[in-house]
């Protein structure tokens, strides 16, 4: 018998069962992270999206009932330590104050899920049901859609996020509430499916775990130790794509030692003439950090990511690729690295691996042997795959640099 889902779409009201604030909108819920599994397996998940607007470093203020619009812009001072541009805030807000994403250190206008980018990591038991309501509060015109990328949606193929062929787009101050099973098992992920807001941050991580054991780890955290990989941009994603496809061509200031020059962006080649990116390359970041590196190799102040471990231990790390347009080089210092499981489905183990190369949407689940190892940092490397070492002066420096060391795992 097959059992047909009810759609929920509303306009500007809080739908059944989620927390309201203020004007009757849904109430922000900040956490890092839904974990699913703590409720019963046949129990359903409930999960609030507030899809939002809001500029990278930059804090804002989280009352009980809603995120206050006044933002405070902050900046790096020193390496991981914040700074705000005023002085004038009292130290009880501070206490309160929420930065949706320090990314690499730049001002920008950003997308985020519950006041935070990337959006809420999700875990799941396998075949758990999900009911997930997302709210568009982006004043888009194009409206949003969220794609559950690796879901199979057998039987619930209007929950598959695909705007104007699965489902109409959630346009401002709508929402609408995705139900499907968390199927199958592994590494997946979560993203918008309209325009460039994909690349603008609304994507997340969507972790469905096995109720078996897997002898090839120790420990498996997908709360602390998935990394959400991507490529990241000066500008918002729509300004870089006009810049590249446009017949207008929106020219570019660049400062070089020289003089100031305009120019359009121009495209990046590998060794073997291989096209790689039509836009150059700026930083990159994993879990929303990184740090930007100018034409001298020098990087700015930006926070990292760290990822903890202990010794004489197996760790699974799952990864997950969400670049717009460059492959990342994946490896950590001092480590090989065993494959046990891509885009979201085992494979026989390919142990002692240097790097894995991850596209966009790819996902790759390795296996970090800390056995033998130094109690010290070790740099996580995310790596273009371009060749910029025969390019003039002007030209390497509006490419950008090619390495990124955005991360550091302990």
């Amino acid at each position: 018998m097959q059992v047909l889902l009810l759609v929920t779409v509303l306009v500007g009201c809080c739908v059944h069962g989620v927390l309201c604030g203020v004007d009757n909108r849904p109430k922000i819920d900040p956490r890092k992270v839904w974990d699913c599994t703590e409720l019963h397996p046949i129990e359903t998940c409930h999960i609030t999206f507030v899809v939002e607007s809001l500029l990278s470093m930059t804090f804002y203020n989280i009352t009980d009932h809603r995120r206050e619009w006044r933002g405070y812009r902050a900046a790096f001072t020193s390496p991981g330590k914040l700074s705000l541009l005023r002085d004038d805030v009292h130290p009880s807000l501070m206490e309160k104050l929420v930065m949706p994403a320090s990314v690499d250190g730049f001002f920008r206008p950003i997308i985020a899920i519950n006041t935070q980018m990337p959006g809420p990591t999700i875990i799941a038991h396998a075949d758990q049901f999900l009911s997930i309501t997302v709210y568009n509060e982006l004043l888009d015109v194009k409206g949003i859609s969220v794609h559950w990328h690796g879901m199979h949606q057998m039987g619930s193929t209007r929950m598959d996020g695909l705007a104007y062929i699965t489902q109409r787009p959630i346009m401002p101050f709508q929402s609408f509430r995705y139900q499907f099973k968390a199927a199958p098992v592994g590494t997946h992920w979560y993203h918008a499916h309209t325009g460039a807001q994909r690349t603008d941050g609304l994507l997340g991580a969507l972790i469905v775990k096995e109720s078996t054991t897997d002898n090839r780890y120790t420990i498996d955290l997908p709360d602390q130790h998935t990394l959400i990989l991507t490529d990241w941009f000066q500008e918002a994603s729509i300004e870089v794509y006009q810049q590249v496809q446009s017949r207008v061509r929106f020219w570019k200031e660049m400062q070089t030692k020289l003089a100031t020059h305009y120019t359009v962006y121009k495209s990046t080649f590998a060794p073997d003439g291989t096209l790689i990116g039509y836009a150059p390359f700026w930083s990159a970041t994993i879990n929303g950090k990184g740090r930007h590196y100018n034409e001298n190799g020098e990087a700015n102040f930006a926070d990292i990511s760290y990822f903890n471990v202990v010794p004489n231990q197996k760790y699974r790390f799952r990864l997950i690729g969400t670049q717009s347009i460059y492959a990342l080089r994946f490896s950590i210092e001092g480590h090989k690295l065993m494959v046990i499981s891509t885009d979201g489905f085992k494979i026989n183990s390919i142990a002692n691996v240097d790097y894995v190369i991850l596209h966009s949407g790819e996902r790759y689940d390795v296996v970090v042997d800390t056995s033998g190892k130094d109690i010290r940092d070790y740099w996580i490397l995310a790596e273009t795959l371009e060749d910029l070492t025969n390019l003039p002066y002007d030209i390497r420096l509006e490419h950008g640099l090619v390495k990124n060391i955005p991360n550091v795992l302990r």
